[in-house]
């Protein structure tokens, strides 16, 4: 017996007990069934769009959702070999998708054994395969797939270093959340834009107190390349807006507050302002944006609300809940991370340059925008394979 698969007998033998309870009926309908099982939290994302583009695509399909994060009211099988069988049986899918960088072997093997298609979407493999057991088991398990769709390159190569075919593999990125574009009065933008025509604009979003410094000491190093610079600074708290003009002032910077219906006029330096709701307004007018907190405390806006409006993104260390998204964006060279500070500074000064800038926020736009692609890529195989 070959080890990958001594490796497979004893993962089940280890996970075998008598199945217990009694499985719901199987969804009504007359289409084929998909049954969707999500093996990692971060592919949530990714299931809820692939479910949109099958039923967009096959309304008579019937689709079961089960793993983690997921109460659809369909008790997940796990590894419990009498478990998945008893399910497989229940559903009779036509074709299972498996989301998430883990396999789970039970069904793969049970799945496979039946003749069942199986597609592995949202794989990522950089944490995979370790250990000798680990990639015996791995190369029969990928022998038994259907199609495999990995997020990158790196994931491509591991996956045909387990003896998977070319042509099983698809690279088709991550599927990424969709955000909807901020709004704003497009009569107002482009008044603004004629205002400031020929100026460098950045833009520091949701700017928390202790970042200020920062953002300022940046500012005045643009200002050294570009004279006519002007930076619009939202304060994550409005009520500091009042603080920071005056602040400002008394260093010798000569500012314009939104709230008091002030414009950036030509001699206009720093405009504060402080509505949050006008950010639709203000990423779609500053070709460069710094995402407050990311820098201190992490708790910055979604990082898409600039990429989905056209504004190139500087972020710091501390990215908080949108660590995934941020890596998304790094990844795919759709955003600068700064260490500090300085980094900050030398950045700003860096993407002055409106070609470099523009290169940066064409690269944020497809990420932020890609979701819906990718989700058409990783169903359009499953729907191949069903009948018609």
């Amino acid at each position: 017996m070959k080890l990958g698969r001594l490796g497979l007998w004893m993962h089940r033998r280890r996970h075998n007990v008598a199945a217990t309870g009694n499985l719901p009926e199987s969804p009504a309908g007359r289409g084929p069934l998909v049954w969707l099982r999500c093996t990692s939290a971060q592919a949530g994302p990714a299931l809820h769009q692939i479910v949109q583009v099958l039923k967009g695509e096959r309304p008579d399909l019937r689709l079961v959702l089960t793993g983690r994060d997921q109460a659809q009211g369909w008790p997940d099988p796990g590894e419990n070999p009498a478990a998945v069988a008893a399910t497989l049986d229940r559903l009779q899918p036509a074709a299972l998708i498996l989301l998430g960088s883990e396999l789970p072997m039970t069904l793969v093997m049970e799945a496979a054994a039946r003749g069942i298609p199986l597609f592995w979407a949202e794989a990522s493999l950089s944490q995979a395969g370790q250990g000798f057991w680990r990639r015996a088991m791995m190369r029969e398990l990928i022998d038994r797939l259907t199609r495999i769709m990995v997020t990158d390159e790196s994931s491509r190569h591991m996956a045909l270093g387990f003896g998977a075919e070319p042509e099983q593999i698809l690279v088709t990125g991550p599927v990424t959340d969709i955000q909807t574009p901020l709004r704003c009065t497009e009569a107002e933008r482009v008044a603004l834009v004629l205002q400031t025509r020929g100026r460098l604009i950045w833009l520091a979003a949701a700017l928390p107190e202790p970042e200020e410094e920062a953002v300022m000491a940046a500012h005045a190093a643009a200002q050294r390349h570009s004279h006519r610079a002007l930076l619009i600074l939202v304060p994550d708290d409005p009520a500091r807006a009042p603080i920071i003009a005056r602040k400002l002032e008394t260093e010798g910077w000569v500012v314009a507050q939104r709230a008091e219906e002030e414009e950036p006029e030509e001699d206009v330096q720093v405009l504060i302002a402080d509505d949050p709701a006008e950010l639709g307004l203000w990423y779609r007018l500053a070709p460069l944006c710094y995402m407050g907190s990311t820098l201190s405390s992490g708790k910055s806006r979604h990082p898409f609300e600039p990429a989905a409006l056209g504004s190139a993104i500087i972020h710091g260390p501390v990215v908080g809940d949108y660590a995934r998204l941020w890596q998304q964006l790094d990844a795919a060279g759709a955003a600068r991370p700064v260490a500090d500070a300085a980094g900050l500074a030398s950045a700003i000064v860096d993407l002055i340059a409106p070609d470099k800038a523009a290169e940066l926020a064409s690269a944020a736009w497809l990420v932020s925008t890609g979701g819906a692609a990718v989700a058409k890529d990783i169903a359009r195989p499953v729907l191949e394979s069903l009948p018609k």
